[in-house]
């Protein structure tokens, strides 16, 4: 079970091993890299009432949920850390997934995240 509360760019976790019992919680931020666009990313329009490009200094209009790429840390009761990569859609109720490997552990352990 894990519980994400997303506010503004950034995303508190908390979630608990069904296996080990162990507590997790941390805050994922933005993953500034992340925010270069490229192939697939959200189409813009021009803002309303231009009609045409984009004018120097305006920012495009994003079409469609906006989506938050997280990553972080998510530190444990019994002493593990977690390195999670998190992708966010802000909708009316937010979804997503992620990924979180053990820190310093070459087992190749990993937890799902879905939301």
């Amino acid at each position: 079970p894990v519980e994400v509360e997303v506010t503004g760019d950034s995303a508190r976790v908390t979630g608990v091993d069904p296996v080990t019992g162990e507590r997790f919680a941390g805050t994922l931020v933005e993953d500034l890299e992340s925010r270069r666009p490229g192939p697939g990313s959200s189409p813009t329009i021009p803002p309303p009432g231009t009609g045409g490009p984009i004018p120097s200094g305006e920012a495009p209009v994003r079409m469609g949920p906006a989506t938050l790429n997280l990553r972080g840390d998510l530190e444990g009761s019994q002493g593990t850390t977690l390195r999670c990569v998190l992708q966010v859609e802000k909708r009316l109720r937010i979804r997503g997934r992620g990924l979180c490997h053990l820190l310093g552990s070459e087992s190749g352990v990993a937890y799902k995240l879905s939301f």
